[in-house]
């Protein structure tokens, strides 16, 4: 987690316009879950999600897109912004999966968790991340490396001007 947290540091100081940090709290609020709680595990997400995804700066994106080419952005998000952006630069699949895949899924588990969960579709989503990761502690702790891969991505994409 520590790791994660400090490329987002780095991705805030390398490419303000790309992402900022909404809430500084975050940094200090956002663990692992320690026990084998769901609604720890869940909340835990939402932080994770208010921090690394909240960040991402859809104006500054919405004008790299236009400058890349990229048509019809008015109804993308953050991360669909960036997968067009990408793709316009032709970028292949697997390249650009490695990027928004982790922040699809902790917007995703956000949405579905925490933001409808009751909903359909809810316990299924928990039972297989169990059933993939053994534990939620195990899943949290995949979904942060997956996600400081996917940052560090990010600040290299930064820096060669891609977004």
């Amino acid at each position: 987690m520590r790791s994660l947290k400090n490329e987002l540091r780095e991705l805030g100081e390398k490419a303000p316009g790309l992402w900022k940090c909404k809430e500084e709290r975050l940094f200090e609020t956002v663990h692992l879950p320690v026990t084998s709680s769901e609604r720890e595990w869940s909340g835990e997400i939402l932080e994770l999600a208010k921090l690394m995804v909240e960040g991402l700066e859809a104006v500054y994106l919405r004008r790299k897109a236009v400058e890349a080419g990229v048509v019809e952005i008015e109804k993308l998000g953050s991360i669909a912004l960036i997968e067009a952006i990408l793709r316009s630069r032709g970028w292949e699949d697997d390249a650009v999966g490695s990027i928004v895949a982790p922040l699809r899924e902790v917007q995703m588990l956000r949405t579905k968790l925490r933001g409808h969960a009751s909903g359909p579709g809810t316990r299924s989503i928990v039972a297989e991340v169990v059933k993939r990761h053994g534990s939620y502690v195990a899943h949290f702790r995949w979904l942060t490396s997956e996600s400081q891969a996917s940052v560090r991505r990010l600040i290299e994409c930064a820096e060669r001007g891609v977004l």
